[in-house]
């Protein structure tokens, strides 16, 4: 008689992301975790993105044999611009997302500043997926719409809403160990340019 399988909980030192997208301030407090307890998958259709911004990633299928596209590092997200910034910001969520589904640690490499605890959190799970050979099935998360907030030259920061979808996390024999839900994010992303690239210093409360 098959063995029934439970989902467990997911432990992730020092999360940001319990498993699914929750951010802890990079500055000036405690974590803020955001992702709920896993829980008994069920079946729910993500629904369409709320604002015209174009989304971070066609990923669409989690059906079985499907492989995640590894993002392309888009050639405007090297000018140290306002434009710039933020097609660097839409390429670190897509590149979090691959990272998940893959699984993939080394694609997060060199994308956070030192000074980001979340940017080291989300790299931490993605090490975990891999030592584990476990991922995600689906799309954990997608970028809905970027706002400029301040900066200069050197140094902004970003309002950045993100849809954040009911996603699991399976087992290399296929058994569900985690399941999140689905929520809306607004966030405030700080990006830092260093000799010839941005890189993600803050991800905090919105």
């Amino acid at each position: 008689m098959p063995r029934a399988h439970r989902p467990r909980r997911l432990a992730v030192a020092a999360t940001a992301l319990a498993g699914a997208l929750a951010f802890s301030a990079c500055e000036g407090g405690g974590d803020m975790t955001l992702s709920a307890p896993p829980t008994s998958p069920t079946t729910t259709a993500p629904p369409s993105p709320t604002t015209s911004s174009a989304p971070l990633t066609t990923v669409t299928s989690s059906s079985p044999g499907y492989v995640p596209v590894k993002p392309a590092y888009p050639s405007d997200a090297k000018e140290q611009t306002r434009a710039g910034a933020e097609a660097f910001i839409r390429y670190y969520f897509a590149a979090l997302n691959y990272s998940w589904m893959k699984p993939d640690a080394l694609i997060l490499i060199d994308l956070g500043d030192e000074t980001c605890n979340s940017c080291k959190s989300l790299s931490a799970t993605a090490q975990e997926l891999v030592a584990k050979n476990e991922k995600y099935t689906s799309l954990p998360a997608r970028v809905t719409g970027i706002e400029y907030a301040l900066g200069d030259d050197v140094n902004m920061r970003f309002v950045v809403d993100i849809h954040q979808f009911k996603s699991e996390r399976v087992s290399s024999a296929g058994d569900v160990v985690g399941v999140d839900r689905e929520k809306t994010l607004k966030r405030i992303v700080g990006v830092k340019w260093g000799v010839d690239r941005w890189r993600i210093n803050l991800i905090g409360a919105g």
